[in-house]
């Protein structure tokens, strides 16, 4: 298998006891990202032009990497506007050059943003019926194409998000492939482009490794596999 060099967006974090934001990234996606043959280039969100440090590093493809809200909620919440410009600039690059993206739980909701549509602050307060989506197990369903292209019906995985989204708050653009049993879209792809992000974590324990390894490895080997099924 081929290593490739992906970009790994960061966190934006606080220091304790001063004033020193900083850049940061769990342990578990640089260990997760070594059993896949990936070699992270860490990706600052503090660089003066992100792009041309990603495009210096000579990328094979982006992820979007969990944490931070992309949305600010009324408690405050962990909301930076320095990440959300930073992948803003990156994602624009990355579609354009036609780069394969994945984005992992706030990258989803990154994803949808950048591309016109609606992230909700709270997904309990917003959406009626919605249960707890926070340090938890449940069942995510694939729609029809996706389970038939991937021969996967439905699973369980982990989940650690209040934000999200909608079936009806994704922007024209994208698509959903899998949903929650309460309606959060899951997963989605762009109809054309390489991109597709997940609202898991394939990095923490409780994922459904076997959809993550698969849906990875075919976005990086065969770009916008699904776009027939859209015909």
């Amino acid at each position: 298998m081929t290593m490739r060099r992906l970009g790994l967006t960061l966190r934006v974090v606080s220091a304790v006891g001063y004033d020193e934001p900083r850049d940061a990234i769990s342990h578990d996606w640089i260990t997760w990202l070594a059993t896949q043959d990936i070699e992270p280039v860490l990706l600052s969100n503090a660089a003066a032009d992100p792009v041309a440090h990603a495009r210096a590093a000579n990328l094979d493809g982006l992820i979007l990497s969990s944490g931070n809200d992309v949305v600010r909620r009324t408690d405050g919440g962990d909301y930076s506007a320095l990440r959300n410009r930073a992948e803003g600039a990156l994602l624009d690059w990355a579609m354009a050059a036609g780069l394969p993206v994945l984005g992992v739980c706030r990258g989803l909701h990154m994803i949808n943003a950048h591309c016109g549509g609606r992230v909700r602050a709270d997904i309990r307060e917003d959406l009626p019926g919605v249960a707890s989506h926070v340090a938890c197990q449940h069942r995510i369903q694939l729609l029809p194409a996706f389970a038939e292209g991937l021969g996967i019906t439905s699973t369980e995985t982990n989940s650690y998000h209040r934000q999200g989204l909608a079936v009806a708050d994704l922007a024209p653009a994208l698509a959903a492939f899998a949903l929650s049993d309460d309606g959060i879209v899951e997963g989605l792809v762009h109809r054309q482009l390489p991109v597709l992000a997940v609202q898991w974590h394939p990095e923490r324990p409780g994922s459904c490794s076997r959809l993550d390894h698969t849906l990875f490895r075919r976005l990086l080997d065969q770009s916008a596999f699904w776009k027939e099924w859209f015909k």
